[in-house]
């Protein structure tokens, strides 16, 4: 019965994930911690620990470096300025790290079912028709959804529909994986066009940068494998620490506040907020200010007036930037490693159409995760494991020395 449950759950929650990301991100967390909680029971103490044993020795430099980050989180609490803040945002990252290693080390899905795999590309395309009749037609369900909710139609467009957006730029490489593995390349072509043209009438900056970059990824793993396939573990850590630079250097000096004005509003208020940040942070650049501070940073008040905002931001919308101001540069560090080391080990993922798909994944969660989100936001985290579990193979192999 137990096993029944957990696979009725794990294919109503995979077939109705675009739904789920769009209408109620927030649930993945405690979706991620259903997951590996009936994956728990159902296995047998002794098969646990076989598992999660091969799981450490197949991931070992994965998950030392990821161990090493949240430990140094942690420890940033002893000189936060917000220490109740700082081992509030540690306890939470544990949870979720434990939920997602656990679920990730037992469930392995097969390749999908054909009812699942409809089920799934059903309810995304269902998606994309509501998205083309909302921006093409005078038909706005959205509409009447926020009418149902109770909730402006401005604000359901600015905080669901952009936070969804931006989890189907993500969530569309597995699905554009399966379809291809299943003989529909080029069905996964076109939904993954179709989807990009829906978001050049959106204003979602970062959703399109996590489908224009993963998207160059993809053609160049597929176009040369042999090279690019060694090449995007070391350009992905270097790519955010370039986004960084970028970033720092150009928007950072007062001559280019005229500059970063004529961006989109979007765009532009990332910038002050930035300019903001760089300017009044006053902690150790080695160490940081601890984890979850930096929307304690004093922000300028012409800056906030200018972004229409009563208060800080809650982030500084640009993950190497929040690595530096809440652990320092040692924190940004042990970050870059932790990446480096998680497309290393993508990069050996025997099954070469698999492996091109789960580096494209991986690089359009990097790229909407540098300027959307939290590092430390729940169902972000949850979400990079749920998306995680979907290219894990169905059988054991054997990790390739290449």
């Amino acid at each position: 019965m137990m096993k029944r449950l957990s696979h009725s759950v794990k294919f109503s929650s995979i077939a109705a994930l675009p739904l789920i990301a769009v209408v109620a991100a927030k649930a993945l967390s405690p979706l991620l911690t259903l997951w590996a909680l009936l994956a728990c029971i159902r296995t047998s103490r002794a098969k646990l620990l076989q598992m999660w044993r091969e799981f450490w020795q197949q991931h070992r430099p994965v998950l030392l470096s990821m161990l090493a980050l949240i430990l140094w989180a942690g420890l940033s609490s002893a000189w936060s300025v917000s220490a109740s803040e700082s081992l509030e945002g540690f306890f939470k990252l544990c949870g979720i790290t434990l939920s997602g290693l656990a679920a990730l080390s037992m469930i392995k899905l097969p390749d999908l079912s054909d009812r699942m795999h409809r089920l799934l590309t059903g309810s995304f395309l269902m998606i994309l028709a509501v998205l083309t009749l909302e921006i093409f037609t005078p038909i706005t369900l959205l509409k009447w959804l926020a009418d149902i909710w109770g909730e402006p139609y401005l604000q359901l467009v600015e905080s669901r529909l952009n936070r969804g957006l931006a989890a189907l730029a993500v969530l569309i490489w597995p699905l554009a994986y399966y379809l291809h593995r299943h003989g529909a390349a080029v069905m996964a072509a076109c939904c993954i066009v179709i989807f990009f043209t829906l978001l050049t009438h959106l204003y979602s900056a970062s959703a399109l940068v996590g489908m224009v970059v993963p998207a160059t990824v993809l053609s160049a793993l597929f176009l040369s494998p042999h090279h690019f396939t060694k090449l995007v573990k070391y350009a992905a850590p270097l790519a955010l620490l370039a986004a960084l630079f970028v970033c720092i250097l150009v928007f950072y000096p007062v001559s280019s506040e005229d500059f970063a004005r004529e961006l989109r509003p979007y765009s532009s208020s990332r910038t002050l907020i930035w300019h903001s940040l760089l300017q009044n942070f006053e902690g150790s650049w080695w160490l940081g200010d601890g984890m979850r501070t930096s929307h304690l940073i004093p922000m300028a008040q012409r800056f906030l007036t200018e972004m229409r905002l009563e208060g800080a931001p809650l982030y500084p919308h640009l993950s190497p930037l929040q690595l530096v101001l809440e652990l320092g540069i040692i924190g940004l560090i042990l970050g870059l490693i932790f990446v480096y080391h998680l497309f290393a080990q993508l990069s050996k993922i025997p099954d070469g159409l698999r492996r091109n798909w789960a580096l494209a994944c991986a690089t359009s969660y990097l790229c909407v995760g540098l300027f959307a989100f939290n590092v430390w936001m729940n169902w972000w985290l949850a979400y990079g494991f749920i998306l995680a579990i979907l290219f894990r193979p169905p059988y054991e192999y054997q990790e390739s020395t290449s």
